[in-house]
């Protein structure tokens, strides 16, 4: 009589610890939904939040990334930078972002971080050489016939996406403006 409850015991046993670790598992499992985007679908603020994403090449500041969607057109476009000298300057991005979502923009600095990506790569650029005038801008991958690098003066010719937040190395929320580049031209070494 003694072993077959035994049988049924361990199998009891074997199923409940089953059941607890499939529920531990699918807690603990990482979301595949996000928060939020920078896509105007989700959002009319085109805000994402990033916390110390891993990088390919960086320099000794925060990495940074934002959630994009790029649209891929089969024809690439014509871009006249004429149509990008608005006037909108880093201050008025940074100042009122929201007024300048999808406004082309003309901006020249210095490359301050690299994050290389498999469909576009983002940099932190230092707009006039200018460290407290950060922006992230993001280059899709087609329009890379040499690699963006660190140091690197540039000129680019963009839509502004609003603004994006990352956490510090010091733990801290930074909230920088976003821009999307349509072209772009090295200009020389910092």
């Amino acid at each position: 009589n003694l072993i077959k409850k035994k049988p049924k015991k361990v199998g009891l046993i074997i199923t409940c610890v089953s059941a607890i670790l499939f529920i531990a598992g699918v807690a603990v499992s990482p979301s595949t939904s996000t928060t939020s985007s920078t896509s105007a679908s989700k959002t009319d603020k085109p805000t994402s939040e990033v916390a110390n994403s891993s990088s390919t090449e960086s320099s000794d500041s925060e990495d940074v990334t934002f959630d994009s969607e790029i649209k891929e057109d089969s024809t690439p476009k014509e871009v006249n930078p004429a149509d990008y000298n608005t006037g909108i300057t880093y201050d008025a991005l940074a100042r009122t972002p929201d007024e300048h979502i999808g406004n082309k923009v003309t901006l020249s600095g210095e490359i301050v971080q690299v994050i290389e990506g498999d469909d576009a790569s983002q940099y932190r650029m230092a707009v006039d050489q200018d460290y407290d005038k950060m922006v992230l801008i993001e280059v899709p991958t087609d329009q890379l016939s040499s690699r963006i690098l660190e140091n690197d003066l540039i000129t680019i010719y963009g839509v502004s996406q609003g603004t994006v937040d990352y956490e510090s190395t010091i733990g801290g929320t930074i909230t920088v403006p976003a821009i999307t580049v349509d072209k772009f031209e090295v200009t020389g070494q910092a």
